[in-house]
């Protein structure tokens, strides 16, 4: 899986059905959460030297967008009180 440079570069594909971006070739989107990571597999992702990664959680973004898009204060006032569990 890795290259000469000894990382792994999964490819990204912005060409999809549903319009989500998915990977592969190895899958580098579904990495276990930082809490449920009892292997440290996420520890195995490092930053080159002067490089920084990026960790986003994508959770509910549609929905969250809807919120938005709409001013629906039903939907943004769940996502306040509850913002991991809509």
């Amino acid at each position: 899986l890795a290259d000469a440079d000894g990382r792994v570069h999964g490819a990204l594909n912005l060409n999809t059905d549903t319009g989500r971006l998915s990977s592969r070739k190895p899958n580098l989107q579904n990495q276990p959460a930082m809490d449920k990571d009892r292997y440290k597999i996420r520890d195995a992702f490092t930053a080159p030297e002067g490089k920084l990664l990026v960790v986003a959680d994508y959770s509910q973004l549609e929905l969250r967008l809807l919120a938005h898009v709409t001013q629906c204060q039903g939907m943004i006032d769940a996502f306040k009180v509850r913002p991991n569990k809509l």
